[in-house]
């Protein structure tokens, strides 16, 4: 097995000898196991190899021993006459010239390891017959190894493949000795291997008239009486003791910081904290707070939400970084120099989209954590917690607005009291004229067509109604879209927008004004319910997007706290969740009943008078509890009464159940949804202030009135 770490010029060493063979072989490899003794000289070839510490020093005062001791002797004789002549070593030669001053320039170097010291003792012992080498007693514990004799233990030789270029290709600060002929004389085998020509170790030059060595053997594990896997291993603590390094001016602190840290990481896995310099750790370039790998690097939202200097920064710090592997070894991967991106990153790159009030949260937070703690790093405004708090224009669900593209004069913009003052204006305007409606009515039908029809011709009516209102939102809508400055105003939103506004047109509902229903009223009455609810769907678009808004940015859960505007926020948003769930309770009910109304033959009954009296308990009883608060108008009615309630013969068997379920649902929802948009309206109002600046206000207050006025003259002509 040939050794790849032991350095060429080992080999050269024992080949130059002049062998031309190149063998490896066990330690139990067929040999020579007997000297023939020739009266106390031995063939060359019988003793044993040299010792791999000898081989890998100067040789010549250890082969000018051996040449010493070695003569051309005759080995045979015919009579008086040699026959054959060989070139012998004398036993008690070497005894001699191997003298502890002989050896004394070769023990430093094989003292590095304990294991080579160890197979220098095996060799004088074996040869010399002495068991000191140059004092007596530096040999004690060397007889009985144990693979705790290796203070730092040993590491396999593919770990010098883990150590940076710039270590292996250095110097040992003090001997100028190179890192690679130093790692050789702190290996060993497994087992003790013969290199070489192993059956024959030594041979005498007669050109060079001088013994060669032609062999010699590594130093095996064995030695410590254990066995390990078959390779190539280091000892530790002779690699870590021999190999002095300068950690200011090395090759590896003059080549980079990445370098450098290879190099710490392998030291201290291969040497241990003792031989590292006290402050190793402070310029390590790994993994932590300081890099950030690349696979863990992240953005608090999409890229498209967030400024494109952002991901430049992290493309312009992304850097080359260790990573420490579970030897503790270092593995390069990319990471972003968190101190590098904080120097270019701040507050201000956070532009678009970034400022919306979740994406301008997630930045700051994002930004804060990450580069808060980072020394002499200023990203932020003084007041940088304020960027947290919602402002006014964080607290309105959409981005457009209602004000002029050029900046008006302070004052020229209505106040929000002017603002909610007009839509109060609106409303008491509906209410008179709905008043006066009930006043002036003097002649009713008997009869109600529209419930005598085969068709809900109630539907159309109320289709009309709900389109004079809406024609009159449309008009306003286009005055402000019309009006200089307001170009880019959005007429359809605003449209939708405007039909959330609070109305008491819903009065319309009460037959007369404010009596009970009647089979001479119902019909009129319902056509204005499905008016309303052709305007309420209308509403719907703007109401779930606030209730929405709210939900993500935690305005429900208190993310509005010490916002300014706080209070008129809550209306809002208080207004759009409370309309929301009148809808909802309204809906089932509603849907159900509508369902009868269009299809008269699943239900029957539903449409027979003389099945009137046999509805369900749920549904008269939430009928009568309406009728009964109203009893005393029509006391003067035909008919048998009930307790308060005037029942006329007609009534009892004309009235339609599910349009008058239809009146009970709505009437009792309309005025709960009138409130939650009086709620949402002062709010919103009072938060956008001049963010919804209305040009001529009087001109849209003109048209609200006229067209609710107009919606209730039509009712009263149905």
């Amino acid at each position: 097995m040939r050794l790849r770490i032991l350095l060429p010029a080992l080999l050269i060493a024992v080949v130059s000898g002049g062998s031309s063979a190149d063998t490896t072989r066990g330690i139990d490899s067929t040999g020579p196991t007997t000297q023939n003794n020739h009266g106390g000289w031995v063939n060359p070839e019988d003793l044993m190899p040299m010792p791999q510490c000898i081989a890998q020093q100067d040789q010549s005062a250890w082969l000018s021993a051996m040449t010493k001791c070695t003569r051309h002797r005759c080995t045979s004789h015919f009579g008086v006459i040699c026959t054959h002549y060989q070139w012998l070593t004398q036993l008690s030669c070497l005894s001699v010239e191997f003298s502890p001053k002989t050896i004394e320039r070769y023990v430093p170097y094989c003292s590095r390891s304990v294991l080579a010291k160890a197979q220098l003792h095996h060799w004088i012992q074996q040869v010399t017959g002495r068991t000191w080498l140059v004092h007596v007693g530096d040999t004690n514990g060397l007889r009985n190894l144990w693979p705790s004799s290796l203070v730092l233990g040993y590491g396999a030789i593919h770990d010098f493949d883990k150590a940076p270029v710039c270590l292996k290709s250095s110097l040992s600060s003090g001997s100028k000795e190179s890192f690679q002929h130093v790692v050789g004389s702190c290996s060993f085998t497994s087992t003790t291997l013969h290199t070489g020509n192993a059956g024959r170790p030594w041979e005498y030059s007669t050109s060079k008239k001088s013994m060669v060595a032609l062999s010699f053997d590594t130093v095996g594990y064995d030695l410590t009486k254990r066995h390990i896997p078959p390779g190539q291993y280091f000892d530790k603590s002779c690699l870590c003791g021999t190999f002095a390094i300068d950690h200011q001016h090395g090759p590896c602190a003059m080549s980079n910081q990445l370098e450098l840290t290879k190099e710490m990481l392998w030291l201290r896995v291969t040497c241990g904290l003792a031989y590292m310099p006290a402050d190793w750790a402070t310029s390590l370039k790994v993994v932590g707070s300081s890099y950030i790998p690349v696979r863990d690097w992240y953005l608090p939202s999409p890229t498209r939400d967030f400024p494109e200097e952002i991901v430049d920064f992290t493309q312009q710090c992304t850097t080359d970084t260790c990573e420490i592997d579970s030897d503790g070894y270092c593995q390069v991967v990319p990471a972003v120099d968190r101190d590098c991106f904080c120097r270019k990153a701040n507050y201000d790159v956070c532009q678009g989209p970034c400022q919306t009030l979740q994406n301008r949260r997630l930045y700051v937070e994002w930004l804060h954590d990450l580069c808060g703690d980072v020394k002499d790093w200023h990203g932020f405004p003084d007041d940088w917690p304020a960027l947290l708090v919602p402002h006014s224009h964080d607290m309105v669900p959409w981005d457009w607005t209602v004000k002029p593209r050029f900046t008006r004069q302070p004052g020229n913009c209505p106040s929000s009291l002017q603002k909610i003052g007009s839509i109060a204006l609106v409303n008491m305007a509906t209410l008179a004229a709905v008043l006066l409606g009930t006043r002036t009515k003097h002649r009713e039908p008997t009869r109600d067509p529209m419930l005598e029809s085969s068709s809900p011709p109630w539907m159309l009516a109320g289709f009309i109604l709900a389109s004079i209102q809406l024609l009159g939102v449309y008009a306003s809508a286009s005055v402000v879209q019309n009006t200089p400055g307001y170009k880019e105003v959005p007429t359809l939103q605003l449209f939708l927008l405007w039909c959330t506004l609070p109305r008491v047109s819903w009065l319309t509902i009460f037959p007369s004004g404010v009596v009970p229903p009647s089979v001479k009223h119902l019909g009129p009455a319902t056509s204005g319910l499905f008016a309303e609810l052709v305007i309420q769907g209308f509403a719907l678009f703007y109401m779930v997007m606030t209730v929405n808004y709210g939900r993500e940015n935690g305005f429900y859960l208190g993310g509005l706290a010490l916002a300014e505007g706080e209070l008129f926020a809550y209306f809002m948003y208080v207004g759009a969740l409370f309309w929301l769930l009148v809808v909802a309770a309204m809906s089932i009910p509603l849907i159900r009943t509508m369902h009868r109304i269009f299809n008269p033959t699943q239900h029957p009954k539903a449409f027979n008078g003389l099945e009137c009296n046999a509805d369900t308990n749920d549904e008269s009883g939430l009928r009568e509890s309406l009728l009964r608060s109203h009893g005393s108008a029509d006391s003067a009615g035909h008919g048998s009464n009930y307790g308060a309630i005037p029942v006329t013969e007609e009534y009892k068997q004309t009235r339609p159940r599910p349009l008058v379920l239809l009146y009970v649902i709505m009437s009792m929802g309309l005025p709960l949804l009138w409130l939650a948009q009086w709620l949402f309206w002062i709010g919103y109002i009072c938060v956008s202030m001049e963010e919804f600046c209305l040009p001529s206000l009087d001109t849209l207050t003109a048209v609200w009135i006229a067209t609710s006025v107009g919606s209730v003259v039509v009712r009263s002509y149905l």
